[in-house]
């Protein structure tokens, strides 16, 4: 999704984090295969079918309706990813912490009311 929003997106800030998304998700998918492979369990070889109909929607759109369709699509992810998180992680303050600091280090997800943006500039109804 990160490359998808460095293609798609129109303002530097959702191309910003797209590069970051990309950059982010792809270590912590590295650590997860590791882990998994050392359990000797197989991991996804590739996204489910949720993700890839996300993907397909939003590859169809680019520019302002893009940025907003992928603000959008980053908080909902995100607060469900938190919301998971929180429920199986033993150390849910530490993980937690770590995984809202990856959502708002470029100030990312902001959220007030029923309203969500992206660094603050992209405002989604």
């Amino acid at each position: 999704m990160g490359d998808l929003a460095q293609k798609n997106g129109q303002s530097d800030d959702v191309k910003s984090y797209g590069k970051m998304l990309s950059a982010d998700h792809a270590a912590a998918n590295q650590k997860a295969l590791d882990v998994a492979k050392g359990l000797g369990m197989n991991p996804p070889t590739e996204p489910n079918a949720k993700q890839k109909a996300d993907y397909e929607k939003m590859s169809k759109t680019s520019g302002a309706s893009f940025d907003k369709m992928f603000a959008t699509h980053m908080v909902a992810d995100h607060q469900k990813d938190i919301a998971e998180y929180k429920k199986v992680t033993k150390n849910k303050e530490s993980f937690v912490k770590n995984v809202s600091e990856h959502c708002s280090r470029q100030g990312v997800v902001a959220i007030g009311g029923d309203r969500a943006s992206i660094t603050g500039r992209i405002k989604v109804p």
